[in-house]
């Protein structure tokens, strides 16, 4: 349980700093690792994993009615 308190702290900077992409492996090693009594954790991997579905979806609109 120490090595998951590790990845969620180190998580924790990267997500403030907006580098999902880094913070997100830390996110889910911390979950894998037993570190599951911080709710933060699956707020912030939902709000990662949320924004690529937005990205995806604002992609997806900008498509004609032809391409779609």
């Amino acid at each position: 349980s120490t090595l998951a308190y590790c990845h969620f702290v180190i998580s924790i900077p990267l997500y403030n700093a907006k580098k999902f992409a880094e913070a997100e492996p830390e996110i889910q090693k911390a979950l894998e690792l037993g570190c599951k009594y911080y709710p933060n954790l699956y707020y912030n991997l939902g709000f990662i994993q949320g924004g690529r579905y937005e990205e995806k979806a604002k992609a997806y609109q900008a498509l004609t009615d032809e391409d779609k």
